[in-house]
């Protein structure tokens, strides 16, 4: 078939000249079917890709996002398992048997371990246990006793009696001490006291310093050393007691055992007056200055401190004793002056 050719000559305008175009290149030819088929199915998987890869794309960033808040969980998560728990104290003394919950059981404990904040510490029959908090601050527990060491400055009794021995308050620092009970809270203005609850009855004794006591059904109130005050079903009863008293002799055993080697007789004899609650008097002036030069060297023990002071100075030429008013008497040894 002829070719057919346009011979007449384009026309000057645009619109014409697009027409005259159209008719030159004639009438456009269907593509076979096959390439139809071919062409269509390729763009529809090209198509199919693209939404395809778009939805993993929006899949990827989910599961992406959803990776890293399960992974920021698990490392909190992770963090607060490995954090170390607050020290609250650590045993320093053990008369008898000792418990400590962890992991909700109770375990026996047999000598120094330290204790963190959360704890709790349990005693029983014929078993004290003495305890150092932060500051060097003295928590002892008596026989059948349980306490909740909610930090190194709070201190929950659960049952049973403890003492408080917060050192020297015008040489030592150390945070204020809490004593809490279902009946009331006891703080300590650097202090000697115990505290002691049994079958609802909160009872405070002050051997040294100030206390202050809130009861949980009463008016707030405050001790002084000499004060016991026991609170019943918001009844208030004041007793005196004694820093001398024997009631008060259970802490000995269990208190923190100061190393005295290197140290002057003084130094010891400070010990034993704090402790036992007697005056130390010397038999003459000069020996003061004796017990503050004459050195001693070894280790006290388990000893209690009136044991302890009588091994001591027999190593020395000084002796204690005990005169009847309670009043500790250092003289010269084999001396009789009273």
């Amino acid at each position: 078939m002829p070719e057919y050719t346009d011979h007449r000559d384009p026309p000057a305008d645009d619109a014409d000249l697009v027409a005259h175009l159209m008719r030159a290149a004639g009438r456009r030819i269907e593509p076979p079917a096959t390439a139809y088929g071919r062409v269509l199915g390729a763009a529809t998987a090209t198509w199919e890709r693209k939404v395809r890869r778009r939805r993993l794309l929006r899949v990827s960033a989910a599961a992406a996002a959803s990776i890293a808040v399960v992974s920021a969980v698990v490392a909190l998560l992770t963090n607060l398992h490995l954090a170390p728990v607050a020290l609250a104290g650590h045993v320093d003394r053990v008369i008898g048997e000792c418990e400590i919950r962890r992991d909700n059981d109770w375990t026996t404990v047999a000598g120094a371990v330290d204790l963190g904040a959360g704890e709790r510490i349990r005693t029983h029959a014929e078993s004290r246990v003495g305890i150092l908090l932060a500051g060097e601050v003295s928590l002892r527990l008596a026989e059948r006793t349980e306490v909740l060491l909610e930090s190194a400055g709070r201190v929950r009794v659960l049952a049973g009696k403890i003492y408080i021995d917060t050192g020297d308050s015008a040489a030592s620092v150390h945070p204020r001490i809490e004593v809490v009970t279902p009946a009331g809270v006891a703080a300590d203005y650097g202090t000697q006291f115990e505290v002691r609850y049994v079958e609802g009855a909160f009872r405070v004794r002050v051997r040294e310093g100030r206390v202050s006591i809130d009861p949980s059904d009463a008016a707030a109130l405050g001790a002084v050393a000499g004060d016991d005050v026991t609170i019943r079903a918001g009844a208030i009863e004041r007793q005196r007691i004694a820093a001398t008293d024997a009631e008060w002799q259970w802490t000995q055993a269990i208190a923190p055992k100061p190393d005295i080697n290197g140290r002057p007789v003084s130094f010891l004899l400070d010990w034993v007056a704090r402790e036992t609650g007697k005056e130390v008097r010397f038999a003459e002036p000069e020996l003061v200055r004796k017990a503050n030069t004459t050195i001693l060297h070894g280790d006290i023990g388990d000893l209690e401190p009136l044991d302890a002071l009588a091994l001591m100075l027999a190593t020395t030429d000084l002796e204690h004793a005990i005169l009847d008013d309670g009043t500790i008497l250092i003289r010269l040894r084999d001396s009789q002056q009273r």
